[in-house]
């Protein structure tokens, strides 16, 4: 839920940390406009990480078209748009494992991104 109708320099923070490990990288502009209208805070951006984690080891967004380009993953401004973090899985993603060590897996890769960011506000220590 979008907390102002004012961004702070901590959302364009965030945008980038969402922004680094989404797959399709089109329309930054307009990916960070639409962000700055969600404005998440921690719980809502770490939900958003842990669903980019999962979608993008589903099959249809690993699929390319005959130039290479990733054919079913949107447009990031689209994911937001369309608030695609709340979209059911339409595959089992969990390559074998089971359900518990898919979550691990979506968890740590989920951690790696945030720790890579540097940005401790994520992990609760914000000013």
């Amino acid at each position: 839920m979008p907390r102002s109708t004012l961004f702070t320099p901590e959302t364009d923070e965030r945008f980038e940390i969402a922004w680094k490990p989404y797959p399709r990288k089109t329309d930054k502009a307009g990916a960070r406009a639409e962000f700055r209208k969600i404005d998440p805070d921690d719980k809502l951006l770490g939900k958003m990480l842990a669903e980019i984690a999962r979608q993008k080891e589903q099959r249809s967004w690993k699929e390319r078209d005959g130039s290479g380009v990733l054919r079913y993953v949107p447009h990031m401004r689209t994911w937001l748009h369309q608030r695609r973090w709340t979209d059911e899985p339409d595959e089992p993603a969990t390559g074998g494992m089971t359900p518990k060590e898919a979550a691990e897996r979506t968890r740590s890769a989920n951690l790696k991104h945030v720790l890579d960011a540097g940005l401790p506000f994520i992990l609760g220590n914000s000013h």
